[in-house]
């Protein structure tokens, strides 16, 4: 392997499960871009690490009896597309609903709210809907009497 594919395992295996999805811009500090993305590339094709998205690098772990790929820790993936993009989100729609129990249904497809142009995107067999919400809707990011938050669940 390449020096920065090494350094890029490295800081993975330190964090441990911190760091369980990552991107490329969260090496940067260790070379320009197109190193980091061509470590990236080797270290997919060495099976030492999976694409689970565009951008979206997680270890492969096998899981189970039939011995297939473990999926993708949806949550930790969109964590890693706010922190590559910065962006703030909130839950919204179904995936909202779902959440503190007010329904049943578990949605297919999740939808997170951002202030921002809406797209799609995909994450090994999910597809996250990215829609677009108003700075006024935006404000009640984070806070407790947000939408998603914990508090306020009745």
């Amino acid at each position: 392997m390449t020096r920065t594919a090494d350094q890029i395992m490295k800081r993975v295996a330190a964090h441990g499960r911190a760091l369980r999805v990552c991107t490329p811009k969260d090496f940067l500090d260790l070379g320009s871009r197109e190193a980091v993305d061509q470590a990236h590339s080797r270290l997919v094709k060495a099976g030492r690490r999976r694409r689970a998205g565009r951008g979206l690098y997680v270890p492969p772990r096998i899981r189970g009896v039939p011995k297939r790929l473990a999926p993708v820790d949806l949550n930790a993936a969109v964590a890693a597309l706010v922190r590559r993009d910065g962006i703030r989100i909130m839950p919204g729609g179904a995936t909202e609903a779902h959440r503190p129990g007010l329904a049943n249904a578990v949605p297919a497809k999740t939808s997170l709210v951002k202030v921002g142009a809406a797209r799609t995107v995909g994450i090994d067999d999910w597809t996250v809907r990215f829609r677009h919400s108003g700075p006024r809707v935006m404000r009640w990011a984070g806070r407790p009497a947000a939408p998603g938050s914990p508090v306020a669940r009745p």
